[in-house]
Formats: C-alpha cells, sequence, structure tokens
C-alpha cells in the first residue's frame, strides 16, 4: 500500500490541490499530499517537481 507523498517544486510554479484546497508552490517550497485524500498536480508554467512516495 502507497502512502503519503511529498513533493518539492524544483523550478516553476505548479499548483497542488488536496480535498479541494489549492496550494501554489514555487522553488524551494514542498507539500506533503496525504495518502487516500483527493489531490492534483498541474503546473501553471513550465514546472519540475520532486515526487517522493513514503510507504
Amino acid at each position: 500500500m502507497l502512502g503519503d507523498a511529498f513533493v518539492t517544486c524544483l523550478d516553476g510554479v505548479g499548483q497542488i490541490t488536496i480535498d479541494g484546497v489549492e496550494y501554489e508552490l514555487h522553488e524551494g517550497d514542498s507539500i506533503v499530499m496525504p495518502a487516500k485524500h483527493p489531490h492534483a498536480v498541474m503546473g501553471k508554467e513550465r514546472f519540475k517537481m520532486l515526487l517522493v512516495v513514503i510507504s
């Protein structure tokens, strides 16, 4: 079973939605997406991210 996901923005601007709440990530920002919660990831411009799933 997969666990929480840790996302770090490496470049650009990204939008992360968790449980219907939107968060904007800029270079250097990080967020945790809890397991079993609805989520979405979208680049607002060119967007590079590092995603680590903790199991």
